[in-house]
């Protein structure tokens, strides 16, 4: 098991299959999978790699879970920094497995270090791909972090379908 960050556009582009299986098992998998998109935040994340993160989890070379996100001030603060990830993924055979666990928690010490490298006094994480968020929520308390906010979708307009 190997954990990295990576920094260039060629080994962003080659976590594709990967989002690419996120897109599928979420809330959003009606959408069709958008490459210019996903080339649009590669590039960002290159170009800035101090503010715009990927951490990699590889099994064998291959990689096997990921995390995007970026650290900046507050909206409408200055003077503070927070990390905020927008993606905390394990691919569901890894993740269904005793390994799970494991990339899980590699992630998440990947994302502490990455924030304290950037002086970030805390991180957020947002998830909003509605996979196995009672899991996700269990795995988070564990580790020392508490809801501080939600993200609601309304039942009339649910496009996940997904029993919460």
């Amino acid at each position: 098991m190997k954990f990295e960050v990576i920094t260039n556009e060629i080994a962003i582009m080659a976590l594709e299959p990967l989002v690419q299986a996120l897109l599928a098992e979420s809330r959003f998998a009606k959408a069709e999978y958008s490459r210019d998109k996903f080339l649009k935040i590669a590039k960002k994340a290159a170009a800035d790699s101090a503010r715009h993160g990927f951490l990699v989890a590889y099994q064998n070379e291959s990689p096997v879970g990921f995390v995007y996100c970026g650290i900046g001030e507050p909206l409408i603060g200055t003077g503070l920094l927070v990390t905020n990830v927008h993606v905390l993924f394990v691919s569901k055979p890894v993740r269904s497995s005793l390994l799970g666990g494991k990339v899980a928690n590699g992630l998440l010490n990947g994302i502490l270090h990455w924030n304290k490298a950037r002086n970030g006094e805390e991180v957020l994480i947002h998830l909003t791909s509605g996979i196995r968020p009672q899991d996700t929520h269990r795995f988070l308390k564990r580790r020392r972090f508490y809801v501080v906010g939600g993200s609601y979708a309304n039942r009339d307009m649910d496009i996940g379908a997904r029993a919460i």
